[in-house]
């Protein structure tokens, strides 16, 4: 992100490669402007294609290129001798390489041709949340105005900022930046532009974060932000296990097996209990089924270090979740009692009594 000025300068696209092993980084072009005026890159120019589309210029300073589509090099575009454009400098060409590319894939996912995916960063824990792109907004723009500062890449939704990419070379967004992306309320993905911030998915291209800025954390995380609490009341988990790998989009179907790994969540409860203070009342309820369900749910009195665990019989259909009424059995260290079958509200309560028994030093 850059200060806001009157006058933007060109996007461009390049790739700092070394030419042999042990030598100085030189700079190859992989875009450029062709005599219409439209920007075409150098892996997708075909030689004869060449002569109609001459002659090519910068992007950045608008001198002649000439394009190299060889065999053994990378193709590229490449300024005539003595050319002082700050293309030809390792750092910005990486710069501007790494911002064409994503308003080309913008470009691509609004327009429903490509699916892209971004790979943004829990705040805290910085695990992955995969989000589809065309979800975020609808159009891109270099340089897009982001109060008094300027976004590397804005993407907009119905014309107002929705996203900002910030291309990190040599240094990251600082403080201040930071603070004023903040204030706008637009959250924004910084990519490393001199490691891998570009893969493919599978099913599309991923975009990778190496940090997410004015993103909300992710569940865990929110719930342990919360941990200096008088009393946490924690549901039972949505699941216990997830996929491995999560996909933004649909995965085409085929006519061969498909295997899905699968991992444990995060367990809240458990690191709530490891961070607990003297006071406090961690509650915890499970859904299991018969006897074996309830004594699991005992043994989490001390495995996940909480004082009440709330269990609910799953293997009923008289109560519970399809039901206006539910049973359950309340367990501490110090005793265990079954509140009988009744309407919500009323469970709640009693659960609640517990719990200002508990305040009170019960149990």
């Amino acid at each position: 992100m850059r200060r806001r000025t009157r006058a933007g300068h060109a996007g461009a696209a390049a790739r700092a490669v070394p030419a042999v092993p042990g030598a100085a980084r030189e700079v190859l072009l992989a875009w450029a402007r062709d005599r219409a005026g439209a920007k075409v890159h150098a892996g997708d120019l075909a030689a004869r294609d060449r002569r109609g589309r001459a002659p090519f210029t910068c992007l950045g300073c608008g001198e002649p290129l000439v394009p190299h589509l060889g065999k053994v090099r990378a193709r590229h575009f490449a300024h005539l001798p003595g050319s002082r454009c700050p293309l030809t400098a390792p750092e910005t060409a990486l710069h501007l390489d790494a911002k064409e590319r994503l308003l080309a894939l913008c470009a691509e996912a609004f327009a429903g041709a490509r699916r892209v995916t971004l790979l943004a960063r829990c705040p805290a824990c910085r695990r992955t949340a995969p989000r589809d792109l065309a979800a975020v907004g609808d159009a891109a723009v270099a340089e897009g105005a982001v109060g008094p500062l300027r976004a590397d890449v804005l993407v907009l939704a119905r014309g107002a900022p929705a996203l900002a990419f910030e291309v990190k070379v040599s240094h990251a967004v600082d403080a201040e930046k930071e603070a004023a992306l903040a204030a706008a309320g637009v959250p924004a993905l910084e990519l490393d532009a001199t490691g891998e911030w570009l893969r493919d998915g599978g099913d599309g291209p991923e975009v990778v974060a190496a940090r997410s800025l004015g993103f909300a954390p992710c569940p865990p995380c929110a719930a342990l932000a919360r941990a200096d609490a008088d009393v946490v009341l924690m549901a039972a988990a949505v699941a216990d296990y997830r996929p491995a790998e999560a996909h933004a989009g649909k995965r085409p179907k085929t006519a061969e097996p498909w295997t899905v790994d699968l991992v444990p969540t995060a367990d809240v409860a458990r690191a709530l209990g490891a961070a607990r203070r003297e006071g406090q009342v961690l509650v915890a309820f499970g859904a299991e089924s018969g006897e074996e369900g309830l004594a699991r749910k005992r043994a989490m009195l001390t495995d996940k270090n909480v004082d009440l665990v709330v269990y609910n019989d799953v293997g009923r259909d008289d109560i519970g979740f399809d039901s206006e009424e539910n049973e359950v059995v309340l367990v501490t260290r110090d005793s265990e009692r079954t509140v009988a079958k009744a309407p919500k509200d009323t469970i709640a309560r009693a659960i609640l009594d517990e719990v200002e028994r508990l305040l009170d030093g019960g149990g």
